[in-house]
């Protein structure tokens, strides 16, 4: 039972991952709570360093599906412990895993008849049953009622719940769904509707690379919490009792200036590193939507399947992107290092080409 519950995050890649499903319990909560009182914070302090030990200790194994926390543990030499609060958001119709499909309608328009079910993109089912129709309507369109949506955050990645998969997974793009040009061409480049750009942005989030800079009182938490400045703390009370009363005062003034110094270090590279990325991260862009009009937003409210149109005086790329129509030159040089601008070509259209064969095989 153990091991069928155990699931394999990102199998195959460099961040594999072992996940393990747990639900809280009020009494071992209660227990644990009665046991940190008894010893006085200090085993707060363990279970705070063993993610492992606290997640056993406070919850009981269930399915990864029902799971309120999650258990991660790395499958590298390291084996290292994490836990995840699993959380639940509403979503209008559908799994976010069917978001990149082509051929479905905007989630929050309402199907006609002959319109294709987004899971599949078949058309309509035909009645079953005479007597009673609207079973069948209730049927076909149950999955656009809103849908609870189960997710967790684990190094600024969201896993996502695949019902089909039976496991979480992180949402991805065009580039990793092995998408051919002739399709790219035919099904991606019309562009977005509002509704579907809006809907996609609910799972992917906004196009930024957000730095959140901690407050002082969380990274003063995370510094003094070190194993180091605990062992620091006893040697204090054991020279205290010992009476050696200015060694035990000279520890903690060079542990107070050590503490303070990483602090200000800490909290500088932070704002300098949100300053470098705000700086560079938010322009303005023109994209195409469904209906070929042009929309200027902004470079955060672009989503994965979006038709940017490059301005002829050029634009600052906030995003990984492929070029459907015309040429272009690009400056690498912040990610290739090379200082000489690259031109670009846009990608090849088989169909078109194939029709281009046929025009002049009839001349």
């Amino acid at each position: 039972m153990e091991q069928e519950n155990v699931k394999i995050l990102n199998r195959g890649e460099e961040d594999e991952m072992e996940l393990q499903g747990f639900r809280l319990s009020r009494w071992r909560l209660a227990v644990v709570g009665l046991a940190v009182l008894s010893t006085g914070g200090f085993l707060l302090l363990l279970l705070y360093w063993l993610p492992e030990w606290c997640v056993k200790s406070t919850c009981t194994r269930t399915t990864a599906q029902d799971a309120q926390v999650v258990l991660l543990r790395s499958t590298d030499e390291f084996r290292r412990w994490f836990l995840a609060k699993v959380r639940v958001i509403l979503a209008p119709g559908r799994s976010p895993f069917h978001i990149l499909d082509t051929q479905t309608t905007s989630p929050s328009s309402t199907p006609s008849p002959d319109t294709p079910t987004p899971a599949t993109g078949k058309g309509p089912r035909h009645q079953t049953s005479q007597a009673d129709p609207n079973q069948e309507l209730i049927h076909r369109y149950g999955e656009y009622q809103p849908t609870q949506i189960r997710y967790f955050t684990h190094h600024s990645a969201k896993y996502y719940w695949n019902g089909e998969a039976q496991n979480f997974e992180v949402l991805t793009g065009l580039e990793d769904l092995q998408v051919s040009c002739s399709a790219l061409h035919s099904e991606h480049s019309a562009g977005l509707s509002r509704n579907l750009q809006e809907y996609r942005r609910l799972f992917f989030g906004v196009n930024e690379i957000a730095v959140k800079v901690p407050s002082v009182f969380k990274l003063l938490i995370k510094e003094v919490l070190n194993p180091f400045y605990i062992f620091q703390l006893f040697s204090v009370v054991l020279w205290a009792f010992e009476e050696y009363y200015y060694y035990a005062a000279t520890i903690v003034f060079m542990s107070f200036i050590s503490i303070a110094t990483s602090l200000y270090t800490i909290k500088k590279q932070y704002i300098t590193l949100r300053d470098m990325v705000a700086a560079h991260s938010i322009v303005r862009m023109s994209i195409c939507r469904a209906n070929n009009e042009i929309e200027e937003v902004i470079s955060t409210d672009v989503v994965p399947g979006d038709v940017i149109v490059i301005p002829s005086n050029g634009t600052i790329m906030p995003c990984d992107a492929v070029l459907v129509t015309g040429t272009c030159i690009v400056n690498e040089s912040m990610l290739t290092g090379e200082s000489v601008p690259v031109t670009k070509t846009n990608l090849p259209n088989p169909v078109q080409g194939d029709r281009d064969a046929e025009k002049d095989s009839t001349f």
